[in-house]
């Protein structure tokens, strides 16, 4: 009986913790959506074999559609906690998207490089499950409202 009581509780804590890594977080409570949005792309090049960054700076108001364009986007993808969370080392190793996204609403933010690792308000957490793409496509649907 204690032998089941063990093995239940074990499964249990496993199932918990899954969950607990793996339960998607919305990007409606990473930002403020009534305050002016705050966007900065750095552009990654390399010049004559020396590094070379363009940066771009938006700031995008609550009413406008661009805004709402933005917040549709944020709100069709989710990300969710990485053992990383857990720790205070909030950077991402390398950029695989060619450029740099930040977004800004008052004392909150967002960083991405396209690794699939992002910063959301000083924590590092994961966008999608494998890989990268689902990172790639936020970062390009964001430019893509801005650009278009």
């Amino acid at each position: 009986m204690i032998k089941k009581f063990i093995g239940l509780a074990i499964g249990l804590f496993f199932i918990a913790l899954g969950l607990f890594f793996l339960w998607p977080l919305s990007f409606s409570g990473a930002l403020n959506n009534d305050v002016e949005l705050r966007i900065v792309i750095t552009d990654i090049s390399l010049v004559n074999g020396s590094p070379d960054h363009t940066i771009s700076n938006y700031a995008i108001q609550p009413s406008s559609d661009s805004f709402e364009s933005i917040w549709k986007v944020l709100n069709s993808f989710s990300f969710h906690r990485s053992i990383r969370t857990l720790f205070r080392d909030a950077s991402i190793n390398g950029n695989s998207s060619g450029y740099w996204l930040y977004l800004y609403s008052g004392e909150k933010m967002i960083i991405s490089g396209g690794t699939g690792d992002i910063i959301v308000n000083g924590k590092v957490y994961r966008v999608g499950y494998w890989g990268n793409k689902s990172d790639m496509e936020m970062m390009d649907e964001i430019r893509g409202t801005l650009d278009g």
